[in-house]
């Protein structure tokens, strides 16, 4: 999936400029807490306000310029997200064309219409949001788990086991969070498909009176769609309240052994500062890999429903045609989906310059033909 859609995110506008808002802004991030623990320590052992006005300063300085990055880099995505969700699309829809005519007749166009734009809006979004940031969180982890041990290792082994717990939850939830997606998916797109369907009838529905038929139809969808979101949605927030409780229990730990380090006078309060807070940011790692699989399970499912789309598209445009003198076709068949054919079985030779007249009724399938 990454292979397909980064080349496309990077031929939209301000993607490069995306990219180093959001490497900058992680640099900042990762100097902060450092620097809060050290002001800390600092004015335990300071006494001249001078200093530590200067101190202040600076250190608010790092972080109003990672609010005005994190601004930046913000309006920057929301850009890059719609400009590759519209060039999904367009490359969804040109692959929907070219493929099979039966197959797009067949279509409903509604329902295609969502499962079109959510599905690429979906992809885009998971994309942009993970392509660089998967990579700087392990960098992040790395410069997190060196601070850590440097401290003390005790706090460097409790991560450690802190991340295997997450790993065990994601490889126990992996395939149920896919197939609840997809299932989803599926039947978002049927649901909004029959309310579209029931409001281009409008016309047909006032003339009938039929509005008791009407709402019964879309309870009948609601209700065959009901069962499969509160599923997705069990599946999703078993997810997150596992996540819950692996950082309550995990953080607890913390607490006690940071406490009992300071109480024995291997730990100043600045250096617990600094641990509390690189712990949290480990977890916020740590969390952000779990949201990551679980949204890829999402973002993959969407990705398969757009490629199932464009399964069958004939390659065209790279064969050049010569000079032509005729054309002929054999017992070839056409018929519109669900109906008799118009014709079967014609065989017929046209010839440059020579004109054929077809009469017929009006949707004989003449333009067609």
């Amino acid at each position: 999936m990454f292979k397909k859609t980064v080349n496309e995110l990077f031929r939209c506008k301000g993607s490069r400029l995306f990219v180093i808002l959001m490497s900058v802004n992680y640099a900042l991030s990762c100097v902060m807490p450092a620097l809060n623990g050290g002001f800390v320590d600092f004015l335990v052992t300071n006494r001249d306000p001078s200093r530590v006005v200067w101190f202040a300063a600076f250190v608010a300085g790092i972080g109003i310029s990672a609010s005005f990055m994190s601004y930046a880099m913000g309006v920057n995505v929301s850009r890059v997200i719609l400009e590759m969700t519209t060039r999904l699309m367009g490359a969804t829809c040109e692959s929907f064309e070219r493929g099979p005519l039966e197959k797009g007749e067949q279509a409903d166009s509604s329902y295609t219409t969502q499962r079109v734009y959510a599905d690429s809006n979906a992809v885009s979004s998971f994309v942009v949001n993970n392509f660089l940031t998967i990579g700087l969180n392990i960098i992040l982890i790395v410069f997190i788990f060196i601070i850590l041990f440097s401290i003390n290792p005790v706090f460097l082994a409790l991560s450690t086991c802190s991340l295997g717990a997450y790993f065990i939850l994601f490889r126990v939830l992996k395939k149920p969070l896919y197939n609840s997606s997809l299932a989803n998916k599926e039947g978002l797109s049927k649901l909004f498909a029959s309310v579209s369907g029931e409001l281009s009838q409008l016309f047909d529905i006032k003339c009938d009176g039929a509005y008791d038929q009407s709402a019964r139809t879309l309870k009948g969808v609601f209700e065959g769609y009901y069962p499969i979101y509160m599923k997705a949605s069990r599946v999703s927030n078993l997810a997150t309240s596992s996540d819950g409780l692996i950082s309550s229990v995990f953080r607890g730990a913390l607490l006690v052994i940071s406490g009992m380090e300071i109480l024995s006078g291997r730990m100043s309060i600045g250096e617990f500062t600094m641990v509390n807070s690189y712990y949290s940011m480990a977890f916020g790692c740590f969390k952000y890999y779990l949201n990551y699989f679980k949204s890829y399970q999402d973002a993959r499912a969407s990705f398969d429903r757009l490629e199932a789309l464009s399964e069958g598209a004939e390659d065209r445009g790279t064969i050049s045609v010569g000079h032509v003198e005729s054309i002929s076709l054999s017992n070839i068949a056409y018929r519109y989906a669900g109906k008799p054919y118009l014709y079967r079985d014609l065989s017929v030779e046209v010839e440059r310059g020579k004109p054929i007249p077809l009469p017929g009724r009006t949707d004989a399938a003449k333009a067609r033909f």
